[in-house]
């Protein structure tokens, strides 16, 4: 748990670059346009709106689709903790606000070219907002084995899945994942944003009813998958919580 002090500071810091960025009292509504990317309560974050606040960050991992995905888990949690600092009355503790400044000047540098890399990412993910997929996958870890080995084992299963053998058995028998031996590599639906790039773009990326590449993801290793339904998503599932998680939950 957060200590109390830290807990207080940190309100009063993201309060402060939200006032400085013109959204004070008005944070509960959002008053910029375009695309709805995510909800919570009664507020909403739109396109314009967090293309803003990206592009005023300083965050390397913005650079990437996962980034993306994960700057807005956080500035939507940057906007609960900015209205529930604003009903504690922390911002009006000045002496506080002023220690604040350089935080401030951190956060407010310039960071991406909005149309070499915000406007490419916030495209896919919009687009891919649209379905919702069901696949049968199979994850090879590499964690402390030798890569190459991983490798040969994920193209091996592969090749065996390209020649006809059946996918649940191959999975049974191979996949790393720990829920295989009851779902038979089977996942349930999935929607864009709460999965690592490297498995969305093969979900994405395959017909149905097509054996995926062979791709691998830095946090759990190689990915190999089947599509095996896509259909549209609901219109709540496209405009609402696809990307809002506390920060520190999994």
């Amino acid at each position: 748990m957060m200590h109390p002090t830290k807990f207080f500071f940190s309100l009063l810091g993201l309060l402060f670059v939200l006032g400085g960025c013109n959204h004070t009292r008005n944070t509960h509504t959002s008053t910029d346009t375009g695309p709805i990317v995510a909800t919570y309560g009664k507020s909403k974050v739109t396109y314009d709106e967090l293309v803003t606040q990206l592009k005023k960050t300083s965050n390397p991992d913005t650079t990437s689709q996962k980034g993306f995905q994960d700057f807005l888990r956080r500035y939507v949690n940057f906007r609960l903790k900015v209205s529930e600092a604003e009903r504690l009355g922390l911002d009006k503790d000045s002496t506080q606000v002023a220690e604040l400044l350089a935080y401030q000047a951190q956060l407010g540098r310039p960071y991406l070219i909005e149309n070499e890399v915000i406007r490419p990412l916030a495209k896919t993910l919009f687009e891919r907002q649209k379905d919702v997929i069901k696949v049968q996958h199979i994850l090879v870890r590499v964690g402390g084995r030798d890569t190459l080995a991983a490798y040969q084992k994920i193209k091996a299963v592969r090749d065996s899945l390209l020649n006809g053998a059946d996918f649940a058995t191959i999975a049974t028998r191979n996949s790393d994942d720990p829920g295989v031996k009851n779902n038979k590599g089977i996942l349930p639906p999935i929607v864009a944003g709460r999965f690592v790039e490297a498995f969305e773009n093969l979900a994405w990326n395959t017909p149905i009813g097509k054996v995926s590449a062979i791709s691998r993801s830095p946090e759990w290793g190689y990915h190999l998958l089947q599509v095996l339904e896509r259909k549209p998503a609901p219109p709540a599932v496209r405009t609402s919580q696809l990307f809002v998680r506390p920060q520190g939950n999994t």
